[in-house]
Protein backbone atom coordinates (compact mmCIF):
# COMPACT_ATOMS: atom_id res chain seq x y z
CA UNK A 1 0.00 0.00 0.00
CA UNK A 2 1.45 3.34 -1.07
CA UNK A 3 0.92 5.89 1.68
CA UNK A 4 2.84 8.78 0.13
CA UNK A 5 2.58 10.41 -3.29
CA UNK A 6 6.27 10.14 -4.00
CA UNK A 7 9.45 8.68 -2.64
CA UNK A 8 11.61 11.26 -0.86
CA UNK A 9 15.08 11.25 0.66
CA UNK A 10 13.69 11.17 4.21
CA UNK A 11 10.48 9.14 3.84
CA UNK A 12 10.42 6.04 1.71
CA UNK A 13 7.09 4.74 0.36
CA UNK A 14 7.30 1.06 1.30
CA UNK A 15 5.34 1.35 4.53
CA UNK A 16 3.70 -1.66 6.12
CA UNK A 17 1.15 -1.09 8.87
CA UNK A 18 -0.73 -2.90 11.59
CA UNK A 19 -3.07 -1.86 14.38
CA UNK A 20 -3.84 -3.25 17.80
CA UNK A 21 -5.53 -2.76 21.17
CA UNK A 22 -3.38 -3.23 24.25
CA UNK A 23 -4.46 -4.78 27.55
CA UNK A 24 -5.89 -1.46 28.73
CA UNK A 25 -7.87 -1.08 25.49
CA UNK A 26 -5.65 1.68 24.10
CA UNK A 27 -5.59 1.71 20.30
CA UNK A 28 -2.32 1.82 18.38
CA UNK A 29 -1.57 2.19 14.67
CA UNK A 30 1.98 1.36 13.59
CA UNK A 31 3.76 2.10 10.30
CA UNK A 32 7.14 0.57 9.50
CA UNK A 33 9.33 1.25 6.47
CA UNK A 34 9.89 -2.27 5.17
CA UNK A 35 12.93 -1.09 3.18
CA UNK A 36 14.96 -0.98 6.38
CA UNK A 37 14.27 -4.58 7.31
CA UNK A 38 17.21 -5.24 5.00
CA UNK A 39 20.43 -4.94 7.06
CA UNK A 40 22.17 -3.51 3.99
CA UNK A 41 20.00 -0.38 4.39
CA UNK A 42 20.86 -0.01 8.08
CA UNK A 43 24.41 1.16 7.51
CA UNK A 44 25.91 4.61 7.94
CA UNK A 45 23.62 6.02 10.63
CA UNK A 46 25.14 7.50 13.79
CA UNK A 47 22.21 8.17 16.09
CA UNK A 48 18.54 7.45 16.60
CA UNK A 49 15.87 9.99 17.54
CA UNK A 50 12.52 8.80 18.85
CA UNK A 51 10.11 11.75 18.80
CA UNK A 52 6.96 11.68 20.93
CA UNK A 53 4.50 14.49 20.25
CA UNK A 54 2.21 14.33 23.28
CA UNK A 55 -1.46 14.92 22.52
CA UNK A 56 -3.45 16.99 25.07
CA UNK A 57 -6.54 15.35 26.54
CA UNK A 58 -8.74 17.97 24.86
CA UNK A 59 -7.70 16.44 21.52
CA UNK A 60 -8.49 12.85 22.56
CA UNK A 61 -11.69 10.82 22.89
CA UNK A 62 -12.06 8.98 26.21
CA UNK A 63 -8.34 9.55 26.77
CA UNK A 64 -7.57 6.67 24.38
CA UNK A 65 -8.25 7.82 20.82
CA UNK A 66 -7.06 10.87 18.91
CA UNK A 67 -9.79 13.07 17.40
CA UNK A 68 -9.94 13.20 13.57
CA UNK A 69 -9.17 16.93 13.70
CA UNK A 70 -6.05 16.40 15.79
CA UNK A 71 -4.95 13.56 13.54
CA UNK A 72 -5.12 15.87 10.51
CA UNK A 73 -3.31 18.58 12.44
CA UNK A 74 -0.51 16.22 13.46
CA UNK A 75 -0.12 14.90 9.93
CA UNK A 76 0.40 18.46 8.70
CA UNK A 77 2.99 19.02 11.42
CA UNK A 78 4.80 15.84 10.43
CA UNK A 79 4.77 16.98 6.80
CA UNK A 80 6.36 20.27 7.84
CA UNK A 81 9.19 18.47 9.61
CA UNK A 82 9.85 16.27 6.58
CA UNK A 83 9.79 19.30 4.28
CA UNK A 84 12.36 21.06 6.47
CA UNK A 85 14.64 18.03 6.54
CA UNK A 86 14.32 17.69 2.77
CA UNK A 87 14.95 21.38 2.10
CA UNK A 88 18.09 21.33 4.25
CA UNK A 89 19.28 18.07 2.67
CA UNK A 90 19.69 16.42 6.08
CA UNK A 91 20.96 12.86 5.78
CA UNK A 92 18.38 10.94 7.80
CA UNK A 93 15.55 8.44 7.35
CA UNK A 94 12.17 8.13 9.00
CA UNK A 95 11.70 4.40 9.62
CA UNK A 96 8.67 4.22 11.93
CA UNK A 97 5.58 6.23 12.83
CA UNK A 98 2.85 5.44 15.31
CA UNK A 99 -0.10 6.97 17.13
CA UNK A 100 -0.50 5.28 20.50
CA UNK A 101 -1.13 6.02 24.16
CA UNK A 102 -1.68 9.76 23.78
CA UNK A 103 1.26 10.52 21.50
CA UNK A 104 2.30 10.62 17.88
CA UNK A 105 5.65 8.83 17.66
CA UNK A 106 8.22 9.13 14.89
CA UNK A 107 11.54 7.30 14.68
CA UNK A 108 14.46 8.68 12.68
CA UNK A 109 17.86 7.18 11.96
CA UNK A 110 20.29 10.09 11.47
CA UNK A 111 23.73 10.69 9.98
CA UNK A 112 23.81 14.52 9.99
CA UNK A 113 23.24 14.99 13.72
CA UNK A 114 23.82 18.76 14.03
CA UNK A 115 21.67 19.58 10.99
CA UNK A 116 18.90 17.26 12.16
CA UNK A 117 18.83 18.83 15.62
CA UNK A 118 18.72 22.34 14.13
CA UNK A 119 15.65 21.44 12.04
CA UNK A 120 14.08 19.67 15.01
CA UNK A 121 14.54 22.65 17.33
CA UNK A 122 12.95 25.03 14.83
CA UNK A 123 10.10 22.61 14.22
CA UNK A 124 9.39 22.28 17.95
CA UNK A 125 8.54 26.01 18.12
CA UNK A 126 5.60 25.37 15.73
CA UNK A 127 3.91 22.67 17.82
CA UNK A 128 1.74 25.07 19.87
CA UNK A 129 -0.66 22.83 21.89
CA UNK A 130 1.61 19.80 21.69
CA UNK A 131 4.64 18.93 23.81
CA UNK A 132 7.66 17.24 22.29
CA UNK A 133 9.70 14.55 24.01
CA UNK A 134 12.93 13.45 22.31
CA UNK A 135 14.62 10.15 23.17
CA UNK A 136 18.13 9.72 21.76
CA UNK A 137 19.77 6.34 21.38
CA UNK A 138 22.28 4.32 19.44
CA UNK A 139 21.24 3.65 15.84
CA UNK A 140 18.60 0.93 15.44
CA UNK A 141 18.14 0.35 19.20
CA UNK A 142 14.48 1.40 19.45
CA UNK A 143 13.78 0.24 15.89
CA UNK A 144 14.59 -3.33 16.85
CA UNK A 145 12.25 -3.10 19.84
CA UNK A 146 9.24 -1.98 17.79
CA UNK A 147 9.53 -4.53 14.98
CA UNK A 148 6.25 -6.38 14.33
CA UNK A 149 5.56 -9.55 16.27
CA UNK A 150 4.16 -12.69 14.62
CA UNK A 151 0.56 -11.48 14.96
CA UNK A 152 1.37 -8.14 13.32
CA UNK A 153 3.11 -9.91 10.42
CA UNK A 154 0.08 -12.18 10.06
CA UNK A 155 -2.24 -9.16 10.04
CA UNK A 156 -0.21 -7.58 7.23
CA UNK A 157 -0.30 -10.84 5.28
CA UNK A 158 -4.06 -11.12 5.79
CA UNK A 159 -4.55 -7.62 4.43
CA UNK A 160 -2.50 -8.41 1.34
CA UNK A 161 -4.53 -11.54 0.54
CA UNK A 162 -7.83 -9.70 1.11
CA UNK A 163 -6.77 -6.79 -1.11
CA UNK A 164 -5.74 -9.20 -3.85
CA UNK A 165 -9.11 -10.99 -3.75
CA UNK A 166 -11.00 -7.69 -3.83
CA UNK A 167 -8.83 -6.48 -6.71
CA UNK A 168 -9.92 -9.52 -8.73
CA UNK A 169 -13.61 -8.94 -8.06
CA UNK A 170 -14.45 -10.95 -4.96
CA UNK A 171 -17.57 -9.73 -3.14
CA UNK A 172 -16.59 -9.11 0.51
CA UNK A 173 -20.17 -9.63 1.73
CA UNK A 174 -20.45 -13.10 0.24
CA UNK A 175 -19.40 -16.15 2.25
CA UNK A 176 -15.94 -17.41 1.34
CA UNK A 177 -14.30 -20.69 2.28
CA UNK A 178 -11.11 -19.55 4.00
CA UNK A 179 -8.62 -22.38 3.50
CA UNK A 180 -5.96 -22.49 6.22
CA UNK A 181 -2.75 -24.52 5.95
CA UNK A 182 -1.13 -26.02 9.04
CA UNK A 183 2.01 -28.14 9.16
CA UNK A 184 3.14 -30.73 11.73
CA UNK A 185 3.55 -34.45 12.23
CA UNK A 186 0.51 -36.59 11.45
CA UNK A 187 -0.30 -37.52 15.02
CA UNK A 188 -0.34 -33.89 16.21
CA UNK A 189 -2.28 -32.77 13.13
CA UNK A 190 -4.94 -35.44 13.69
CA UNK A 191 -5.48 -34.26 17.27
CA UNK A 192 -5.63 -30.65 16.06
CA UNK A 193 -8.05 -31.60 13.27
CA UNK A 194 -10.51 -33.03 15.79
CA UNK A 195 -10.30 -29.87 17.89
CA UNK A 196 -10.84 -27.58 14.88
CA UNK A 197 -13.86 -29.57 13.72
CA UNK A 198 -15.48 -28.59 17.03
CA UNK A 199 -14.97 -24.95 16.04
CA UNK A 200 -16.75 -25.41 12.71
CA UNK A 201 -13.77 -26.25 10.52
CA UNK A 202 -14.03 -28.76 7.67
CA UNK A 203 -11.04 -30.69 6.39
CA UNK A 204 -10.17 -29.95 2.77
CA UNK A 205 -7.00 -32.02 2.47
CA UNK A 206 -4.81 -33.98 4.85
CA UNK A 207 -1.60 -35.20 3.32
CA UNK A 208 1.55 -36.27 5.17
CA UNK A 209 2.60 -33.24 7.24
CA UNK A 210 -0.02 -30.74 6.06
CA UNK A 211 -3.62 -30.16 7.13
CA UNK A 212 -5.76 -27.82 5.05
CA UNK A 213 -8.93 -26.86 6.87
CA UNK A 214 -11.72 -24.51 5.80
CA UNK A 215 -13.86 -22.06 7.73
CA UNK A 216 -16.75 -20.05 6.31
CA UNK A 217 -16.43 -16.28 6.60
CA UNK A 218 -17.16 -13.03 4.86
CA UNK A 219 -14.08 -11.36 3.43
CA UNK A 220 -13.72 -9.19 6.50
CA UNK A 221 -10.20 -8.40 7.72
CA UNK A 222 -11.13 -8.23 11.40
CA UNK A 223 -12.89 -11.60 11.30
CA UNK A 224 -10.01 -13.17 9.39
CA UNK A 225 -7.42 -11.63 11.72
CA UNK A 226 -9.20 -13.10 14.74
CA UNK A 227 -9.47 -16.50 13.09
CA UNK A 228 -5.80 -16.61 12.04
CA UNK A 229 -4.65 -15.51 15.52
CA UNK A 230 -6.78 -18.30 17.01
CA UNK A 231 -5.32 -20.85 14.60
CA UNK A 232 -1.77 -19.68 15.24
CA UNK A 233 -2.22 -20.21 18.98
CA UNK A 234 -4.10 -23.48 18.57
CA UNK A 235 -1.45 -24.85 16.20
CA UNK A 236 1.28 -24.07 18.74
CA UNK A 237 -0.74 -25.83 21.42
CA UNK A 238 -0.54 -29.02 19.33
CA UNK A 239 3.11 -28.57 18.33
CA UNK A 240 2.16 -27.53 14.79
CA UNK A 241 2.83 -24.46 12.64
CA UNK A 242 0.20 -22.25 11.04
CA UNK A 243 1.27 -21.33 7.49
CA UNK A 244 -1.40 -18.95 6.17
CA UNK A 245 -4.59 -19.01 4.14
CA UNK A 246 -6.13 -18.62 0.72
CA UNK A 247 -9.62 -18.42 -0.77
CA UNK A 248 -11.31 -18.64 -4.13
CA UNK A 249 -12.81 -15.51 -5.70
CA UNK A 250 -16.54 -15.27 -4.93
CA UNK A 251 -18.56 -12.78 -7.02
Amino acid sequence: MKLFKKKTNVQNDEWKFWDFYDEEDFYGLNFLDATYLDPANQKGFKKEYYLKVHIPETKQVDGKFITPEANTELQKLEDKLIESLEANKVNCKQVHRCIYYGAKRMLFEVSDIADFEECLNKWETTLQDYNLEVIEDKPWETYNEILPDEYAWQQMGNRQVCENLLKHGSNPKKIHIIEHAIFGNQEDLKRLEIELHKEGGKTITFENDMLEIGFESELDEDQINNMTYFLMDKAKEYNCNYDGWSAAIVK
